[in-house]
């Protein structure tokens, strides 16, 4: 049975992607900061990783929200995907999926594919795309591995946060519809996304492949 270590598991979209990989047949180990109802993990990202299962997959989701201060970001984003990475290479993991954002492509005009140019204007944006270069050094490092990122779209669903989220965003001055207000936003529910990751798994050749979710 393929074995799959989910982070950020108490998360909304991570919630469902434990239930979406449990219903696909996969052993999933949910991990979390701090316990709640269906984690099996207990683990800040921040420190040095020990103990973990090894597993055949991991898929990191774990980090703070998009209006988070570079600082934040740092501490909790970046260096907890540097520290799993380092976990993963040490236990002989090598095959993962990364929760990256649409907000690494920055001011686009239309659609944005793969290939489109990556220019982020707001902190979030520019430690997602960072992080991506961390997972695409592991690929380049690690034989036979398989690594995905999946650059998601605005995720909305039943206990999201979409509506007052945009609000906060408002209120604080920033406007993801910002310039000539013809950069167009996708949104995508919950479920869809959970159901992406799984299919990453399913699907992914080897080395390093990105998707969009835009």
């Amino acid at each position: 049975m393929t074995s799959v270590l989910v982070t950020g598991a108490s998360g909304f979209i991570g919630q469902r992607v434990v239930r979406a990989a449990c219903a696909a047949g996969y052993r999933v180990f949910a991990l979390a900061r701090r316990p709640s109802p269906g984690v099996d993990i207990v683990c800040d990202l921040r420190g040095e990783l020990r103990d973990l299962p090894r597993v055949d997959w991991f898929v990191h989701l774990a980090g703070a929200y998009a209006g988070a201060s570079h600082e934040e970001l740092e501490e909790v984003d970046f260096a907890g995907a540097r520290n799993l990475l380092a976990w993963a290479e040490k236990s002989g993991v090598r095959n993962c999926v990364f929760a990256s954002a649409a907000e690494v492509y920055g001011a686009v005009k239309g659609l944005a594919t793969e290939d489109a140019a990556t220019l982020p204007v707001i902190p979030y944006g520019w430690t997602k795309l960072r992080i991506e270069g961390l997972f695409a050094e592991f690929a380049a490092g690690v034989a036979d591995s398989r690594v995905v990122v999946l650059r998601i779209g605005e995720v909305y669903g039943a206990q999201g946060r979409l509506i007052l989220e945009l609000s906060r965003r408002l209120q604080s001055g920033f406007c993801p519809w910002f310039g000539s207000g013809e950069i167009p936003l996708s949104f995508a529910h919950v479920d869809d996304v959970a159901q992406a990751f799984v299919h990453a798994i399913a699907r992914a050749t080897g080395g390093f492949g990105l998707e969009r979710g835009r």
